[in-house]
């Protein structure tokens, strides 16, 4: 089977050259031929339209004055000129002068000048008549001719200067020819040498650096076999790093949920069991965040170790902020799980936590699913529920509707949202009554919702549910702005219901402060705050007494 001949660079070189400089001389070929060919066509039509334009008003003067021997006398002088082939008057849709000129130039083509001019009276400078003109296209096609022709010379001769230059070209490139041949079979590794490499040109110094290039690129590449083996390990050991991080949590060092979720999909069965931590943004308050975080380590630790002793050879993971998730594929009933969360709990919120000087206790609240199949969210489910029902923990049970619950805490807080962004949370002013006058004393706002519907709802069914969906500072808000508002120009004392959760958010706190001066109430507002068991260890409950006292 024969190869196909390869044709050289210069070859291409020239060819190419050639084949650019043919096209673009075709190109203003075409292009000056058009341009001429337009130009000349309007030249000649503008001619014809120029000597219609100029007899017109002529003949419109004398078709007004009737004089029909004078039109046919400038209908002779027109024609005579060899270029009009034919004139026609036409008034009323009656030819009255149609006169042609037998010795006029016939183009070889049907392609002529027709000329329409209308006729305007003198006077009422309305259409009387229309001329209609031939002019002959003769003179336009000599003069295409003869512009074609001279561009074909032109053309014609700057070919033949491009294929002189081309062939030169060629002889040019021959050097470059042979070190191509020269280079095709060549190994890298090889020594290198290239014709022409003495020469005192351009091709000269192409195969110079050829051959000092050809040195360097063998030394590169013994750098470059040593360099991909290091490469090669390093790339080894950052794969190895970050498959560790994507799986591992930074803070522990324990699976991350990734992880987590690796394994539930992997397998058919087990048990999971979500563990979080009640109220740890506290704890970031109080101590700040290297001791949250010490906590947070510490729990690790005692979940693995409680996991461990148990021989329920569970893995420990670490979910997000203070939610970590115990897992385990062994066996175990309703019953022994349960015990064993109650002894999870116990021993987790038995254990001290130390952190420098202080002794930190923690509370914890589970959930826990026995069926691995959307097991997060049933987990997940159950440690809400047991959030809201102020419960340690919850086992998930079809049984026990704790979907049901589910959707409808998601409706409570829908419900209370709707009411804050409707306006309908209201205080109730409740008087309290002196034994000994029987006079008014004071007043206690009470919280209401007030539904769609006109009900009225007490806060038993929406206070918790709002501390929950963490929209009970709102609230508070609520009571403190209409409270003031209410009794900004009365001289009665009222009294406003606080939580610690209240007395520890800065923000609700500035809120407080900046409505009591703003209604002028400091003399009037009192504060009960509900909660009491250990209000002594809260310094900023002691710090939020004093400067209300300092307010009046």
């Amino acid at each position: 089977m024969k190869t196909k001949k390869r044709r050289s660079l210069s070859t291409k070189i020239v060819l190419s050259v050639a084949s650019v400089f043919l096209l673009i001389f075709f190109a203003l070929f075409i292009a000056f031929d058009k341009i001429n060919k337009s130009a000349l066509y309007t030249a000649e039509k503008e001619k014809a339209e120029m000597i219609a334009e100029t007899v017109a008003p002529i003949l419109a003067v004398e078709i007004y004055l009737a004089r029909k021997q004078h039109l046919l006398s400038i209908a002779s002088q027109v024609t005579a000129n060899p270029n009009i082939l034919s004139f026609l008057l036409e008034q009323n849709g009656e030819i009255i002068i149609d006169q042609k000129n037998l010795k006029a130039e016939q183009s070889n083509t049907d392609e002529n000048f027709n000329v329409e001019t209308e006729l305007i009276h003198p006077v009422t400078l309305k259409p009387i008549a229309v001329l209609h003109l031939s002019y002959s296209s003769a003179h336009y096609h000599n003069l295409t001719a003869q512009y074609r022709d001279v561009l074909l010379i032109t053309l014609g001769a700057l070919s033949l200067l491009i294929l002189i230059f081309s062939f030169y070209l060629r002889h040019l490139l021959t050097p470059l020819k042979n070190i191509a041949l020269k280079l095709r079979n060549f190994t890298p590794g090889q020594e290198l040498l290239l014709p022409s490499s003495n020469q005192n040109d351009e091709i000269g110094n192409i195969a110079a650096a050829l051959e000092e290039m050809n040195i360097r690129i063998t030394d590169y590449a013994h750098q470059q076999e040593d360099t991909a083996h290091i490469l090669e390990q390093e790339v080894e050991k950052k794969t190895a790093l970050l498959s560790h991080q994507l799986y591992t949590d930074t803070l522990t060092g324990y699976p991350n949920r990734v992880q987590l979720m690796n394994d539930i999909n992997q397998l058919r069965d087990g048990i999971l069991i979500l563990v979080n931590i009640d109220e740890f943004q506290q704890i970031n308050d109080f101590y700040g965040h290297i001791a949250g975080d010490h906590v947070l380590n510490q729990l690790a630790e005692a979940l693995k170790y409680l996991s461990r002793s148990s021989e329920k050879n569970m893995m420990v993971y670490r979910l997000s902020g203070d939610e970590f998730a115990l897992f385990t594929t062994s066996p175990m009933g309703y019953h022994s799980l349960e015990l064993f969360i109650q002894e999870l709990n116990t021993y987790i919120e038995a254990l001290p936590i130390y952190y420098e000087e202080a002794k930190i206790n923690i509370r914890i609240t589970l959930g826990a699913s026995m069926d691995i199949k959307n097991g997060m969210e049933k987990a997940d489910m159950a440690l809400k529920t047991a959030r809201i029902n102020q419960k340690p923990f919850m086992i998930y049970d079809g049984n026990l509707n704790i979907e049901h619950q589910y959707e409808q805490n998601m409706l409570w807080i829908q419900r209370l949202t709707m009411a804050i962004f409707e306006d309908r949370i209201v205080p109730y002013y409740q008087p309290i009554f002196d034994n000994q006058t029987g006079a008014v004393s004071s007043y206690e706002c009470l919280i209401r919702l007030i539904e769609k519907d006109g009900n009225v709802l007490t806060p038993f069914h929406f206070l918790d549910i709002s501390k929950k969906a963490r929209l009970y500072t709102r609230l508070t808000s609520i009571m403190v702005e209409k409270s003031c508002r209410h009794f900004t120009d009365k001289s009665d004392h009222f009294s406003i219901n606080l939580s610690v959760d209240d007395i520890i958010d800065s923000d609700t706190v500035a809120f407080i402060k900046n409505q009591i001066k703003f209604y002028n109430v400091e003399n009037q507002i009192i504060f009960e705050i509900l909660e009491s068991v250990g209000i002594e260890d809260y310094p900023e409950i002691l710090k939020f007494i004093e400067e209300m006292k300092s307010l009046g």
